[in-house]
């Protein structure tokens, strides 16, 4: 088969892949789905010897390399459609609502300023 693409991923000697490193340390993860993917052979191998470095007791991790053979085409217009149309019902309905909000506020302004004319026509 042909090789369209190559990503890679951290594996560790129990089996386990690598996903990130944070506050609580390194997390490694059983399911490949859920692992850290690498576009390019570099980031993984610096990952490799980012930990070896700090980790220098244990064992060093292997580099897996994830071969693409095929491609698929997943037909999104149905999709793009539906989200679009979404979107533009929630603009609408954001208008809708601000424009009542502008409403009330100007027609609360115009009873103030009817009840503030009345109020100097009375006082002369």
């Amino acid at each position: 088969m042909t090789e369209l693409l190559a990503f890679y991923v951290v594996k560790n000697a129990q089996g386990k892949y690598y996903k990130s490193e944070g506050g609580d340390g390194i997390i490694w993860v059983n399911d490949i789905e859920d692992a850290k993917v690498y576009n390019t052979i570099g980031g993984a191998r610096g990952r490799i010897t980012c930990y070896t470095k700090n980790y220098p007791k244990l064992p060093i991790p292997k580099l897996i390399k994830l071969i693409v053979t095929r491609e698929e085409e997943i037909d999104e217009a149905e999709r793009v459609t539906k989200v679009i149309k979404k979107h533009k019902i929630a603009i609408a309905q954001r208008d809708n609502f601000w424009k009542k909000q502008a409403y009330e506020v100007a027609k609360k302004e115009l009873e103030e300023a009817k009840a503030k004319i009345k109020e100097l026509e009375n006082a002369e």
